[in-house]
């Protein structure tokens, strides 16, 4: 695997490991060059290094330096990373920078399941705004290249990663390179992305967060008897209260004009029985207001804490209370953003 482009010559000499201290890290990338997927994380970083982005920014290339680094350190994800590489240049639609932040996704995961954030909850909660908005952020990048056919994409991706930096808090994605500019995106592109992100992050981070695979991993280590108990409850709600709740919107007509009303029916009540299920479960885990308060917008708006009692709230019989909103009607299959 040829890294030598990313590192000094007394970088690859260097011993990073304390377990193993007379392995240097060009041994340790000899290793990780065994895995099976070692070609396609390869073919990975030669389409890094051919951008011009990387040629004239030492910030990006130190960036990716960093990122390596870290694989070193956790040799135990090298196999997820280089499987993300593998898909990533199989498929027609591959968008590089989207493919590394998938990368730094793994990374993070890796954070948690290591415990590194288990007393630095706030942290957490932190790190998966950034892994919300960054996702949100890929969305909108790969909209404006639709809208500009000929511009280059990981310009584009890092165009909006980067000017939007300090705005989004994405210090956990994007390098901190303040003198990239990317001609193809206007003052009103990168408004109009905040503005956009801000939004839909007031709406919809809490239930993504709610959601989110990490968080319940982070809980299911530390406290499973909670874990245990959310899915006591989903099975009594699907036994007892799943047709019942599907009778009730189809006797309401509410799905009247969309095909398949039954069908949709179902996928709306199971999604929200699992949202208030799993929003029940971070309230009884964070226990602390102080911590669901995290939630909040850096911007000032706040998304509205009391939702957690709200989906907290338990019946005589300890079962969540389901209550099905107008406007989750407007979503066939009641999906949740992510």
């Amino acid at each position: 695997m040829e890294i030598s482009y990313w590192y000094t010559p007394e970088d690859l000499t260097s011993k990073p490991l304390v377990s193993q201290p007379n392995i240097t890290k060009l041994a340790h990338w000899e290793t990780l060059a065994k895995n099976r997927n070692s070609t396609s994380f390869s073919q990975f970083l030669s389409k890094l290094r051919a951008c011009d982005v990387v040629i004239h920014s030492s910030e990006f290339k130190q960036h990716i330096s960093t990122f390596l680094d870290n694989i070193v350190l956790s040799p135990s994800v090298a196999e997820t990373v280089f499987a993300i590489a593998s898909d990533g240049t199989s498929s027609c639609n591959d968008k590089t920078l989207f493919t590394y932040n998938q990368m730094q996704q793994v990374m993070i995961v890796d954070d948690i399941d290591k415990g590194k954030y288990d007393t630095q909850l706030d942290a957490l909660i932190a790190v998966a705004r950034c892994v919300y908005r960054t996702r949100q952020l890929n969305m909108i990048a790969n909209q404006h290249m639709k809208r500009h056919p000929n511009t280059d994409e990981i310009e584009v991706y890092l165009g909006f990663q980067t000017r939007l930096h300090s705005a989004l808090d994405l210090q956990h994605f994007a390098p901190n390179m303040h003198s990239f500019i990317c001609s193809k995106i206007s003052s009103y592109d990168l408004n109009t992305a905040e503005k956009t992100i801000k939004r839909n992050e007031n709406i919809h981070f809490a239930s993504w967060l709610a959601q989110w695979e990490p968080l319940h991993a982070l809980i299911e280590r530390l406290a499973p008897e909670k874990i245990h108990a959310a899915q006591e409850r989903r099975y009594y709600m699907l036994e007892f209260e799943y047709q019942k709740h599907i009778d009730d919107l189809l006797r309401k007509n509410l799905l009247k004009n969309i095909p398949d009303a039954e069908i949709n029916a179902g996928k709306i009540v199971l999604n929200k029985i699992q949202l208030d299920i799993d929003w029940a479960l971070i309230a009884d885990f964070f226990l602390n207001i102080s911590s669901i308060a995290q939630l909040r917008m850096n911007s000032g708006q706040r998304i509205n804490t009391a939702r957690c009692k709200t989906h907290a709230r338990m019946t005589s019989s300890n079962v969540p209370v389901i209550v099905i909103a107008d406007e989750q009607l407007r979503q066939p299959g009641g999906t949740v953003d992510t």
